[in-house]
């Protein structure tokens, strides 16, 4: 398969762009590709006629695809170096590109996604193509293979690169991203176990592509069970009952006051102070009148309660009644999030722990200690990595693929291409080089 070189300015539709295959050296030319953030790389040599004027410049648009089908693509970005020098009567140009990651790498966004819930995909959409104040606009690229994983809370970026954002929300939801040559970015869910590829030891097999050199790597696990602690936040709105004997008119909230009793420090979430009650009725069968509350020290505002800011202190003008349902309060109290996670298969295969407590103040509700935990886990849990050459067309960084090789007893293994190193001697792709992940064992469900 012979491949054509196409140069063109920023941004330049491919039919606008100017074939240069003809002046390339293709003797030798390897292209990088990886899954994630990683920016791919290609280094590209030409030989300058004396006869054409060269127009390149760093930030042109660079694309390498197969001469006989532009829907296969083996690479697309941008221009980052050029260095010329002589040749004898020519000049010589050495051309380091690197892909479209490149352009999200050095984009950066202003904005709160605060409305809940919000889906994965509603925030990476809006955060690369939305055009509202604080948004990318980067219409060029196509975001129609960003899937929907699941809800998150809400998530603000300052000052972030598309990159940053793009991997902070799939450390959350353990999904993976990338952008393929067409400017499509891809975020989905890694787990999708129905192959895309079958690679095969035994050529004998029907509809898979052989593999030589085969490589299996184990690593082990640097953790096994992550407990987070996070910040301090607020609960539900939250009732407690106390009880009064006719004549106490001070009392404070928590269980300094009354046994297993919470300390009501803010007010519900639609109030301004906490909601005051007072039974008029019986102790078997309360009456709860609300009563009015005024913050400490106003004297201009008619009321039956006084609210003690940071003391949490309620002092009522007339005692409550001699009773064990006396009175009430609604507010809220403050918690810590905490939350663990850990890989019980690795835990019985390690025969022992590896485990860590990391403290995050900025995860202040249990879900998002839960996301983070998770998150550590899938980052430093066992892995199985897998590398072998192939003479497969184009195997592609986010592909799931099968692996069958009866000597390392793998058996229509799935596993995600993570790199591909392609290899174009005299013009024409010869092999690529894939590593990639057995994901059986992973926390991504």
């Amino acid at each position: 398969m012979k491949v054509t070189v196409l140069v063109g300015a920023g941004g330049a539709a491919r039919e606008d762009m100017t074939d240069m295959t003809e002046y390339c050296i293709l003797t030798s030319l390897d292209i990088s590709s990886s899954l994630y953030s990683q920016v791919d790389y290609i280094v590209v040599r030409m030989v300058e006629d004396p006869s054409v004027v060269f127009s390149m410049d760093q930030g042109n648009d660079l694309i390498i695809e197969d001469q006989d089908n532009s829907q296969i693509r083996f690479f697309g970005g941008v221009i980052q170096n050029i260095t010329i020098t002589s040749n004898g009567i020519n000049q010589l140009w050495n051309i380091r590109a690197v892909d479209w990651t490149y352009i999200l790498s050095k984009t950066t966004i202003q904005k709160t996604y605060e409305a809940a819930p919000q889906t994965d995909q509603t925030v990476i959409r809006a955060a690369i193509t939305g055009t509202t104040k604080g948004e990318a606009a980067l219409t060029e690229f196509d975001v129609n293979n960003v899937t929907e994983g699941r809800n998150i809370n809400g998530m603000q970026f300052n000052g972030s690169t598309l990159q940053n954002v793009l991997d902070e929300i799939s450390s959350i939801t353990g999904f993976i991203w990338f952008v393929d040559p067409f400017k499509r970015i891809h975020y989905r869910d890694r787990t999708i176990c129905s192959a895309q590829i079958a690679f095969s030891s035994n050529p004998s097999i029907p509809i898979s592509y052989p593999v030589e050199g085969l490589q299996i790597t184990k690593k082990l696990a640097a953790l096994n069970h992550i407990e987070v602690e996070g910040g301090g936040g607020l609960s539900d709105d939250t009732t407690e009952i106390y009880a009064g004997d006719g004549s106490t008119t001070v009392f404070t909230t928590g269980p300094a006051q009354q046994a297993n009793r919470q300390i009501i420090t803010h007010s519900p979430v639609d109030y301004d102070t906490p909601r005051v009650y007072k039974n008029t009725g019986s102790n078997a069968s309360p009456t709860w009148t609300e009563q009015t509350v005024r913050g400490e020290g106003v004297t201009t505002v008619t009321s039956d309660v006084e609210w003690r800011t940071g003391l949490n202190v309620i002092t009522f003008d007339s005692a409550p009644p001699n009773f064990a349902n006396s009175w009430r309060i609604t507010g809220r109290y403050r918690i810590r999030t905490k939350t663990i996670a850990s890989d019980p298969n690795a835990i019985a295969r390690h025969g022992r722990l590896y485990k860590t407590k990391v403290r995050a103040t900025e995860a202040t509700v249990p879900e998002h200690a839960h996301e983070l935990a998770m998150a550590l886990l899938r980052e430093n849990t066992d892995r199985v990595l897998i590398r072998f050459t192939t003479n497969y067309e184009r195997p592609e960084p986010g592909q799931m693929a099968s692996m069958t090789h009866p000597g390392f007893n793998l058996n229509l293994e799935p596993f995600l291409i993570q790199n591909v190193d392609t290899s174009i001697i005299g013009g024409e792709v010869s092999t690529h080089t894939v590593s990639g992940e057995i994901i059986n064992n992973r926390l991504y469900a």
